[in-house]
């Protein structure tokens, strides 16, 4: 799925602690669970969590930290996701944390 430069388009993934849901115009398309030993968190607060972004207006859009541990050998790796682009960077820093032009 992806988002194109559209009004019309509304792209959202939900965040919860084990799986995740794609919605594409208020309407869920897709749900996936984690593997079992994989949770989920995110510096946004309490979960579920919506993840959106408007191409419309960037300043709508959210800086995040994605966090997957997992339980068994308590290894983490960080998805962090920059406001106005939403480009990715991939982080194994236990405190993973912004670069200036992330936030």
């Amino acid at each position: 799925m992806s988002l194109e430069n559209s009004s019309s388009q509304t792209v959202q993934l939900k965040l919860y602690s084990t799986y995740y849901q794609t919605i594409s115009n208020d309407i869920v398309t897709k749900t996936s669970s984690l593997p079992q030993n994989i949770t989920l968190t995110t510096n946004a607060g309490s979960l579920p969590t919506i993840l959106k972004f408007d191409p419309q207006n960037l300043n709508n859009n959210n800086a995040m930290i994605i966090t997957l541990t997992d339980s068994g050998s308590n290894n983490t790796q960080s998805i962090i996701l920059a406001k106005t682009t939403h480009r990715i960077r991939i982080s194994l820093d236990k405190a993973p944390t912004y670069l200036s032009q992330e936030n």
